[in-house]
């Protein structure tokens, strides 16, 4: 990146000890992490052929059953919208979806909801999301968003969050400082 990505706007916003910068359309940018929060070509677009098509997801929805998702970085939720989007479509009647992720800093339900503005196609899901958003999120937070399927948001450090949500010992385990190190995963209960 070169330093022209970098320039601060005057609004930028405070959230914990991230601090959010938002650069030209919209876009946020991590300060902790020194990286846009998605892809300025399409993030959705990406999203849905890195994370949902990579994955076969629409498919392994269609068996119907219970099923998981994790990811470190829950971010602006954009996966979540995009997921949750496509899952409704998808999914069988009685299935379930279980979508787990873990963010250190975790946004205001109105910075989710700037951040995700440009997506028209996301706006039911993305308005769904930030209306049951808390003002200030920490600990565990847990939404029904509907009858089939469930966010939960492990606010904070996720190696001390993981054995909460696992009964795991992550001693030994190492994590690359940046959120992205470790890939997204989905998995059938």
């Amino acid at each position: 990146m070169g330093d022209a990505d970098h320039k601060h706007e005057a609004d930028a916003s405070k959230t914990g000890v991230e601090t959010l910068v938002w650069h030209e359309n919209d876009r946020p940018f991590s300060e902790a992490f020194q990286d846009h929060f998605f892809s300025s070509a399409d993030g959705r677009a990406e999203c849905g052929h890195v994370f949902i098509a990579a994955n076969r997801l629409i498919e392994r929805w269609q068996a119907g059953g219970s099923f998981a998702i994790g990811e470190l970085g829950f971010g602006t939720g954009l996966n979540f919208c995009e997921t949750y989007r496509r899952w409704k479509a998808a999914r069988r009647p009685h299935a379930r979806l279980t979508f787990t992720s873990f963010e250190l800093f975790p946004m205001a339900a109105s910075e989710i909801a700037r951040a995700l503005a440009r997506w028209p196609e996301i706006a039911e899901e993305r308005d769904a999301l930030t209306a049951l958003w808390p003002d200030k999120p920490q600990g565990i937070v847990t939404i029904d968003i509907d009858r089939q399927t469930r966010l939960m948001v492990f606010c904070g450090d996720a190696l001390e969050s993981l054995p909460l949500q696992t009964g795991a010992s992550m001693r030994g385990f190492w994590m690359a400082s940046h959120h992205r190190a470790i890939p997204k995963c989905g998995r059938r209960n």
